[in-house]
């Protein structure tokens, strides 16, 4: 998810500098901002930060917490379930030192969130991510910019530790891909990428077929263009379906 389709962002402060702090963040991107213990101004209860994140949590595309990361990592960790489906968790300080990404980085959008929000409070970002602080490829991250969903999220760990090792990753599609190859993607190396009609498939052994591939809305047969990649498609490697 980019922060340009985040349509349900909440920010919690608290304390008068940082519910200021925490207000100027919402205006600019289109977020709800409240101060922990008291009631929104149009109106409601008070809700502590607790009842607050129980509140959001499972709708919500992101959370911004002002204040100490301790906070919102107590507050969160009831909820925490899954990459592919827990929102956007970003911690900044009242004095709008540093921001960090917490929770779904990459497919939540978190890493990015952060990046707006250093952009707007002038604050350090601080990224975490193994990819990101190494600059290589990160699938996940790559997935969701193009538009597509990832199969069998548990092997992203797989891909992203043969790269940091420095180890090649292969990658096959069934449909020409335009673009320059990112570094630490060879096609038919020794692990592999499928991008097939149901998603992108990470981690299979490369004499192997993709299995169970279904459409994807939106792909178009025969041209779909990517920013970062160039795959040639092989028959003599792979039976597609």
């Amino acid at each position: 998810m980019t922060v340009r389709s985040m349509k349900r962002i909440y920010a919690i402060a608290f304390s008068e500098k940082g519910f200021a702090l925490a207000q100027k963040i919402a205006d600019t991107i289109g977020a709800e901002a409240r101060r922990s213990g008291y009631a929104p101004d149009g109106g409601g209860s008070p809700m502590d930060v607790h009842q607050w994140t129980a509140e959001h949590f499972n709708e919500a595309d992101a959370l911004i917490y002002v204040g100490a990361a301790g906070i919102a990592v107590r507050a969160i960790a009831p909820f925490v379930k899954d990459k592919t489906t827990d929102p956007a968790v970003v911690v900044i300080d009242e004095q709008a030192l540093h921001v960090i990404p917490l929770l779904s980085g990459h497919l939540g959008g978190a890493n990015d969130l952060a990046r707006r929000i250093s952009r707007i409070t002038g604050s350090d970002c601080v990224i975490t991510t193994a990819t990101d602080v190494n600059g290589v490829f990160a699938v996940d991250e790559w997935a969701k910019r193009q538009g597509c969903r990832l199969l069998e999220k548990e092997r992203i760990m797989h891909v992203s530790s043969a790269i940091l090792a420095g180890r090649k990753v292969a990658l096959y599609s069934r449909w020409p891909i335009e673009g320059e190859v990112p570094e630490g993607i060879d096609p038919f190396d020794q692990l592999l990428l499928a991008i097939g009609q149901a998603g992108i498939r990470a981690g299979h052994d490369p004499v192997e077929p993709p299995e169970q591939l279904l459409p994807i809305p939106g792909m178009r047969s025969g041209s779909w263009s990517m920013s970062c990649a160039t795959v040639r498609a092989s028959s003599s490697s792979y039976t597609t379906p």
